[in-house]
């Protein structure tokens, strides 16, 4: 019983990556957009659009550079929660969940069936027919009694499964709904462990211990899937309490996979007087027909005497990672103590998670088997102590990729473990086959692997079950066996096989100690992604999460597992994202992009502007640009809704006076540059699309070289800081307490008299002491894109009287209206001649001095944008 897959919220498959798709409309074939209009079940989601442009053909309205189909970019929660600046609240998350999920429902299968099929039990016990036939749950209140709520069924239901002989006692379930997880705050309604997880004035239980839950809902209505069976349809039904429901199904198994090393899980939903049986794995979820339990209580009786009968690997948990031993755990545990206390080693920010404290994840000693070869045919396996992820996967379907700080049970080094799941095609090389290609055509800056495979155990492939099982069904269906009916729609699933990886510990950008070094990393990533296109392999998700830094601090490329092979012909599959922060203004605005290797060089700017506004000083108002890494707008193309974005970002390019300034002034003319030249190349995109391109160029061969040009010659110049990193300025906060701030700031506004434009994400402040000289009056941003003359530029009298435009009065009455309302001279920065800012950057900062310093006349170089970067 092996299974899990489908990466619903992961970068997946969607072309050979060549070329790049210069359009940001797409119209689809007439006999497709009549398709979706008579979809009875279609709804304003962008989590179909897989599932409707892979068996349909589209047109592009601007012409694209070869023709390989590629799979539409995806919001999915997987891919935009962890860089986002705003905390998910539980609810926001079951919303988020429901959408992804949309595609990987399938059924509604035999109830029988599911008991044949997914639970039966390996002892060969027989199931004791007097005890299930006797079972009834007629003391179970039903939505037609007068007064009942959901509560008034939960002990009910409890004392119904414990107390008819159904279970032996190894197991129980209990009554949870009002008792919260420590971490989630999630509260499954009902909940089976095989031993007390808390004592009777305890309120504390962690998902690690759990084996099965149970979701109740007393009135119909709520019914998560539909009931009117139609082949033609989506199982789940479309009704807003139904999608809440479903965010619920999937927000309790998400947590549960995440929480423990399981290859399937099966779950428990009753509404109303029915049940349903679910099993999932990572490709997908199986259900059952609705169950009467009242009419014919014996088949949930057996359902929870199947459960019981079920051994580990039968209930989905993986053999291949046991609990550590207490000797094992304070292996970890010294190993991550040595570390830290060792002053002569770089410091890891994030290198306590390894330990949680919290104790939400247990120890776990997991085994990693090397791929065999012919100089050792019969490897032996390697074992590694973790606990927590850096991590947890956030969706129950999809790669779920989970990174642990490990030690090596032998060595004692300190590794991390990579385990996740991975598509399979017979196109797809693994990471670990990635790694070698990679090896072989000399490419630098990537991670040491220590040793990589697929999961094996018995000598069997660990893969996911529910793509597999789908087709074989599809085949009975076909054939006319009994009790196999044609089931509801689904998205195009597909089967993964779990994966392993160990490599060197690495460090996260945030550890970068100054500008200089998180721009080196961002460099070293560029040259080894420009190396890797030689190579014929194309990375596809270029975040701060896989750019990081080795042990001297030089940059790596790290994370592999999305990468393609070039020249490669593949199935696309339904939906592909990287991570939605970082991906290029074309991959958002136009979901249907062939993702090229332009795509991850851009991907490469807007992560070096991320964390240089996190982690780098700069004004005040400058959280005010992530915004833009987060924006997503739902938009119809061609009759069918998709998640799109960028425009954000294209804004920033396009205004020279929206570009952050920094403390740092190489930092901010690095960055002024990049901005400029990806502005020239989002023209050139536009130019191309409306055929007004002069002379066609050669984007993917000439633009990558000149992008590392301009990093390579600001890391040549002298000035940089050798200490300006800061903790983060902008952590991630919930809406309600981003709200509060602006709030609370706009309130301060009007009896201080300040202008409100730094209303916006609250920031956190740090005390540091800079290693360089201090620098003050810092001039605005203007002095760095200083216009070099204007024989027409305003005079400063002129400037001056702009700049109060829109300003609160002081001396006099200040309304709300006054305070909030800036005109666009108020906003517009200024150089000392009063000219508006041009191209030419300039590092000059005022100290006060006519005669600057050596190091500051390094400081002072000047290029044109222009000369340099056309």
């Amino acid at each position: 019983m092996i299974g899990q897959a489908r990466g619903a919220g992961q970068a997946s498959d969607e072309n050979n990556g060549q070329g790049s798709v210069s359009i940001w409309q797409v119209q689809l074939a007439p006999g497709h957009r009549a398709a979706c209009d008579s979809d009875p079940c279609t709804r304003p989601t962008g989590h179909r659009i897989g599932q409707h442009l892979e068996s349909q053909a589209v047109h592009c309205l601007w012409p694209q550079r070869h023709s390989t189909k590629s799979a539409p970019s995806s919001h999915s929660l997987q891919g935009s929660t962890r860089f986002s600046s705003t905390v998910l609240s539980a609810t926001e998350k079951k919303e988020n969940l429901e959408g992804d999920m949309t595609d990987f429902w399938v059924g509604a299968i035999s109830a029988t069936l599911f008991l044949t099929e997914f639970m039966t039990p390996a002892n060969g016990a027989a199931a004791p027919d007097d005890v299930l036939d006797a079972v009834t749950f007629e003391n179970v209140p039903q939505e037609s009694q007068a007064g009942v709520t959901e509560r008034d069924l939960y002990e009910p239901l409890v004392e119904a499964f414990n107390g008819q002989g159904i279970l032996s006692d190894r197991i129980r379930f209990f009554n949870t709904s009002t008792k919260k997880e420590d971490k989630t705050k999630l509260m499954p309604d009902i909940t089976c462990f095989k031993s007390l997880p808390f004592g009777p004035q305890e309120q504390n239980w962690k998902w690690y211990r759990l084996l099965i839950w149970v979701e109740l809902k007393l009135l119909k209505r709520f019914e998560a899937f539909i009931t009117d069976f139609d082949p033609t349809k989506l199982l789940p039904h479309d009704s807003a309490v139904s999608r809440e429901t479903q965010g619920q199904l999937a927000s309790y198994a998400a947590a549960q996979l995440a929480r423990q090393h399981r290859l399937s899980l099966l779950s428990l939903f009753v509404c109303g007087d029915y049940a349903r049986f679910m099993r999932w794995d990572r490709s997908g979820v199986i259900v059952t027909e609705r169950v009467n339990y009242r009419e014919q209580p014996r088949l949930l009786a057996e359902f929870l005497w199947r459960f019981d009968q079920l051994d580990d690997h039968e209930l989905g948990f993986d053999p291949t990672a046991r609990p550590a031993t207490e000797d094992e755990k304070k292996l970890l545990r010294d190993a991550v103590t040595e570390h830290q206390n060792d002053e002569t080693k770089r410091k890891h920010p994030d290198l306590h998670k390894a330990l949680d404290e919290a104790g939400d994840y247990p120890f776990y000693s997991i085994s990693v088997i090397p791929t065999a070869s012919e100089s050792d045919p019969t490897p032996i396996a390697r074992r590694y102590i973790v606990k927590a992820p850096i991590h947890p996967p956030d969706s129950p379907v999809g790669r779920a990729t989970r990174a642990y700080y490990g030690v090596d049970a032998d060595t004692k080094e300190l590794v991390c473990l990579k385990d996740y799941w991975r598509p399979v095609d017979n196109a797809r090389p693994s990471e670990s086959d990635i790694y070698a290609r990679l090896r072989a055509h000399n490419v630098s800056h990537l991670a040491t692997v220590y040793v990589a495979s697929d999961v094996t155990h018995n000598g069997a492939l660990q893969e996911t079950l529910t793509h597999r099982w789908l087709e074989e069904y599809k085949e009975k269906v076909a054939a006319g066996v009994a009790g196999y009916w044609p089931l509801c729609r689904t998205g195009n699933l597909r089967t993964y096989r779990h994966h392993r990886l160990v490599q060197e510990l690495l460090y996260p950008l945030t550890s970068a100690i100054n500008s200089k070094e998180l721009v080196m990393a961002i460099h070293n990533a560029l040259e080894c992604l420009i190396a890797a296109k030689e190579a014929d392999v194309l990375h596809r998700d270029v975040s701060p999460g896989n750019v990081m830094l080795n042990k001297n601090g030089q940059g790596v490329l790290n994370d592999w597992d999305h990468a393609i092979m070039l020249n490669v012909v593949r199935v696309s599959a339904s939906r592909r994202t990287g991570t939605w922060q970082f991906m290029s203004i074309a991959l958002g605005r136009n979901p249907l992009k062939i993702h090229d290797i332009l795509d991850d060089v851009e991907s490469c700017f807007w992560v070096l502007l991320y964390q240089a506004i996190h982690h780098m000083p700069c004004p005040n108002d400058s959280g005010e640009h992530l915004e833009m890494f987060d924006e997503s707008k739902r938009r119809q193309i061609g009759g069918v809704f998709v998640e799109t974005g960028g425009k954000g970002k294209r804004s920033y390019l396009s205004d020279p006076f929206e570009y952050v300034q920094f403390e740092c002034m190489l930092l901010t003319t690095l960055i002024g540059k990049l901005s400029s030249h990806f502005e020239h190349y989002q023209r050139y995109l536009a130019d191309q699309a409306f055929g007004t391109v002069d002379v066609k160029r050669n984007l993917e061969k000439e633009d990558p070289p000149k992008v590392l040009a301009i990093f390579r010659h600001a890391l040549e110049l002298d000035g940089w800081p050798e200490r300006d990193a800061l903790p983060d300025q902008y952590p991630p906060v919930t809406k309600n307490a981003q709200k509060s701030t602006q709030v609370k700031a706009h309130r301060e506004s009007l009896v201080t008299g300040a202008g409100t434009r730094e209303l916006g994400r609250p920031r956190t402040t740090h005390t540091r002491e800079l290693d360089v000289a201090p620098i003050t009056n810092l001039q605005p941003i203007s002095a760095a894109f200083r216009n070099t003359a204007s024989s027409d530029a305003p005079s400063l009298k002129r400037a001056a009287e702009e700049d109060v435009d829109g300003e609160s009065d002081v001396f006099g009455p200040v309304t709300e209206a006054a305070q909030v309302q800036e005109t666009r001279a108020a906003k517009r920065p200024r150089t000392q001649s009063g000219a508006p800012p041009g191209v030419t950057f300039d590092l000059s900062i005022s100290s006060g001095s006519n005669d600057p310093t050596p190091a500051r006349r390094a400081s002072l170089h000047r290029v044109s944008s222009r000369e340099k970067l056309l």
